[in-house]
């Protein structure tokens, strides 16, 4: 994959008895959420099956999501949760991370994440007022992906006035 990490540092020292530890922290900033630099396992095999899909339309979500699972057994021995982290993945916007406040909504969060893939559902995908999408709209879609050249990591995503006001109608 050829994701690019911009790094963020910060230092921290701890001093302990004869000896002295300073650790460097990178860390990237999604909408007021702290997160690694590392991207989770799951958005790295989402972006492989989207990558795989590129140029294909109308592609199921049952068939995306099989690759996945292919992709995840790669590079992970989890079984976790994996059809709900693929579903927020493909389907979570920059509105949901604020709406929950959650490490998770940022954290399995492609458009937050990273630059250079739009994703195109067939149908509209409807969501619930915390920000959720109606399972059964995502999980019958199709969909489709324009993947840029330049695949990037987001260092930094900030809240912008813009958002909140798409927030702010989302909860009239």
């Amino acid at each position: 994959m050829s994701t690019k990490v911009e790094k963020v540092a910060t230092t921290t020292t701890k001093v302990t008895e004869n000896q002295v530890v300073t650790k460097k922290q990178v860390k990237r900033d999604i909408l007021g959420i702290s997160l690694s630099e590392k991207l989770p396992n799951e958005v790295i095999a989402t972006i492989e099956v989207i990558k795989a899909n590129k140029g294909k339309v109308n592609v199921p979500f049952d068939t995306l999501f099989n690759e996945y699972v292919i992709e995840m057994k790669k590079i992970s021995k989890s079984n976790s949760n994996l059809k709900t982290r693929f579903r927020r993945i493909l389907y979570r916007n920059l509105e949901g991370i604020l709406l929950k406040n959650s490490i998770q909504s940022a954290k399995f969060n492609l458009k937050a994440n990273i630059k250079g893939i739009i994703i195109k559902p067939k149908n509209t995908i409807e969501y619930k007022d915390n920000g959720d999408a109606i399972t059964s709209t995502v999980d019958t879609n199709f969909y489709s992906f324009k993947v840029l050249k330049n695949i990037s990591t987001i260092k930094e995503q900030k809240i912008t006035a813009k958002l909140l006001e798409r927030i702010n109608e989302l909860k009239k």
